[in-house]
């Protein structure tokens, strides 16, 4: 793994393993991977007290407790969990 800081955000490289393909009596066999990524950062403070981003909304009312929770990759939507989906880039292409 290698990572890269932006003033924006930290960029993380990873190794993965290649796709692969292969014949077997007459039939191709092909095996594919893919990536779903979700991040939180938390800050802590001397005096023990944590800060968790992306934080849901004061007036949403999500208990802290579900800062702690590990990331659910079927839900996009998770308090306290960013995905590709809800922080994504934005498109400088237009």
């Amino acid at each position: 793994m290698a990572q890269r800081p932006w003033s924006t955000g930290l960029e993380l490289f990873f190794k993965s393993t290649t796709a692969t393909s292969a014949s077997q009596m007459g039939a191709l066999l092909s095996t594919t991977y893919s990536w779903a990524v979700k991040a939180q950062f938390q800050l802590a403070e001397s005096g023990g007290k944590k800060w968790y981003f992306p934080a849901p909304a004061p007036k949403a009312l999500v208990p802290i407790s579900e800062a702690n929770k590990a990331p659910d990759f079927s839900s996009a939507e998770q308090p306290f969990w960013a995905s590709e989906q809800t922080h994504s880039a934005p498109d400088n292409t237009k």
